[in-house]
C-alpha cells in the first residue's frame, strides 16, 4: 500500500475515510498545511487517482521513524465511495483475521 505525492510514493501506516498517515525519512520535506493536489492512493489492490490532501500532523512512532498526517480535502463523491469501501473492507478484513482459530 502507498501513496503517491508529487510523484513520489510514501509507505502507508494508517488509513481512514478522512485521510493517512504515511511514513517519512526527511520531515523537512512538508511542512504543516502544505496542500497537494492530484495525489494517488493504492491500497487493496485498488487505485483512487485526484485526490487532495493537506499535512496536519507529523510525530515520530515508537519505532522512532517520522509519521505525517494527510487530510484529504474536497474529495469527489467517487473517490469517497472507494475510500469509505476500502475501509470498511481493511475493517473486516482485520476484524476475520483477528478472531480466526485453528
Amino acid at each position: 500500500s502507498w501513496d503517491s505525492i508529487d510523484g513520489k510514493r510514501y509507505t502507508i501506516q494508517d488509513v481512514c475515510v478522512d485521510g493517512i498517515g504515511i511514513t517519512l525519512e526527511d520531515p523537512s520535506a512538508f511542512e504543516i498545511s502544505q496542500v497537494f493536489m492530484g495525489c494517488e492512493l493504492c491500497i487493496s489492490n485498488q487505485t483512487i487517482s485526484g485526490l487532495n490532501g493537506r499535512i496536519i500532523h507529523f510525530s515520530l512512532n515508537s519505532g522512532k521513524d517520522w509519521q505525517c498526517g494527510i487530510q484529504w480535502i474536497n474529495v469527489s463523491e467517487d473517490a469517497e465511495t472507494q475510500m469509505a469501501d476500502i475501509v470498511s473492507q481493511l475493517k473486516q478484513d482485520f476484524l476475520n483475521d483477528d478472531h480466526q482459530t485453528d
